[in-house]
């Protein structure tokens, strides 16, 4: 198993466990959170290699955290990929502008998934900016 660790965000808990799963049979060390505010404690506490964020939370709005996560020198260069049902290249576009390093479409893809979270530890690793 791979020393690298993955923040999975997302509010619905069948969602949350089909991602975790999938990363953990990649290789990764996987963390989960339901919430933004999970998330920034988590990532400001103990920044992860990857994060997968969705972009549609219960009591926080994801761009807001992705915003946040670029802004806390602690996480600003932990790369960011970022999930949603909303795919209007707008969108797209608007999350690889805050910072995001890939925008993948719900239901999400394994092997696309996958390739993202390798490509970010990859570009992180040779040390690329996200």
């Amino acid at each position: 198993m791979s020393s690298k660790r993955v923040l999975v965000v997302d509010d619905d808990p069948e969602i949350l466990e089909a991602i975790r799963e999938v990363v953990a049979l990649g290789g990764y060390r996987v963390h989960v959170c339901t919430s933004g505010e999970d998330c920034l404690a988590k990532a400001t506490s103990e920044p992860p290699d990857v994060i997968v964020l969705d972009l549609v939370l219960d009591t926080t709005d994801g761009w807001q955290v992705l915003r946040v996560l670029k802004q806390q020198p602690s996480t600003r260069d932990v790369p960011v990929i970022v999930i949603s049902h909303q795919v209007e290249h707008r969108d797209m576009f608007r999350g690889l502008q805050e910072g995001a390093v890939d925008y993948l479409e719900k239901p999400l893809e394994r092997e696309s998934l996958l390739a993202s979270i390798q490509a970010a530890v990859s570009h992180r690793a040779a040390g690329g900016e996200s």
